[in-house]
């Protein structure tokens, strides 16, 4: 699954949910900028307050962090290619 922290009116955030519709990707989209909680959880994940923040959980509980819109890594990533590390950004 995929989940993106994300502000209403972040532009960056815009071109990453842009570029998952072009590929039909489903993604479950959070709001830190109506969201305390939300936001608190997205800074103790990741030690990150910018946005987008992008997770991908893969079957087994394993997870890829993005800081910021890398629009190539999250393309191998998509394509089930290993990407490196766990937090990347």
């Amino acid at each position: 699954t995929l989940t993106i922290y994300t502000t209403h009116t972040c532009p960056f955030c815009k071109m990453e949910k842009a570029f998952l519709e072009s590929r039909q990707v489903e993604y479950k989209e959070i709001f830190v900028d109506a969201d305390e909680a939300e936001r608190d959880r997205m800074v103790e994940l990741t030690g990150q307050r910018g946005v987008p923040v992008t997770i991908l959980a893969y079957e087994g509980g394993a997870k890829t962090y993005f800081i910021g819109f890398q629009e190539d890594l999250l393309e191998q990533a998509l394509q089930g290619q290993k990407v490196g590390q766990q937090l990347i950004g």
